[in-house]
């Protein structure tokens, strides 16, 4: 997308805008949707997957520092952590491994959710056997239907509208 940038830079409406469809991207695409948009609805489910790993690959150090930063020891017996946006679910997996007290909801997009079944049945599967942790597909950017939990987990998904003019 670095190639496109001087032309997204330098074309009407773009240089100056917040909008998520007039950048680099759209340019190199040539689509007006915004990247998101673009990789949930193409019909190539290999571009999805290969978002879904890139997120677990940044995960890494992720997986390791959250079980450590927050106090989940003093969470409730069965107490639910929804990780919004969780992809794989790859780093509450981490913190449920290390306090088996916990439950989990790990919310995303079809490719995610349907990564995080695969992934946690090859290297949790005690987890999903002993429903310690569900799988939900959602839109982090639509209300979240789950209401009342005792810790909702977000990372890497803060997006805001652009800003008014």
């Amino acid at each position: 997308m670095g190639f496109h940038l001087y032309d997204a830079l330098t074309k009407p409406g773009f240089a100056e805008s917040f909008a998520v469809n007039k950048t680099a991207f759209n340019v190199a695409r040539n689509t007006d949707k915004g990247s998101f948009e673009d990789m949930f609805t193409s019909p190539d489910p290999t571009r999805r997957e290969r978002f879904a790993l890139a997120m677990k690959g940044m995960g890494v150090f992720a997986a390791h520092s959250v079980p450590r930063a927050y106090p989940w020891q003093t969470l409730p017996k069965d107490a639910v952590v929804v990780d919004v946006g969780g992809g794989s679910g790859h780093i509450i997996m981490a913190v449920l491994k290390k306090f088996p007290h916990l439950k989990a909801v790990v919310q995303d997009v079809e490719s995610g959710v349907s990564l995080g079944r695969k992934t946690w049945g090859e290297e949790f599967p005690e987890a999903v056997q002993n429903h310690r942790v569900e799988f939900q597909e959602h839109d982090f950017f639509t209300e979240n239907p789950v209401k009342g939990a005792d810790a909702y987990y977000m990372r890497a998904i803060i997006h805001g509208p652009a800003p008014l003019t």
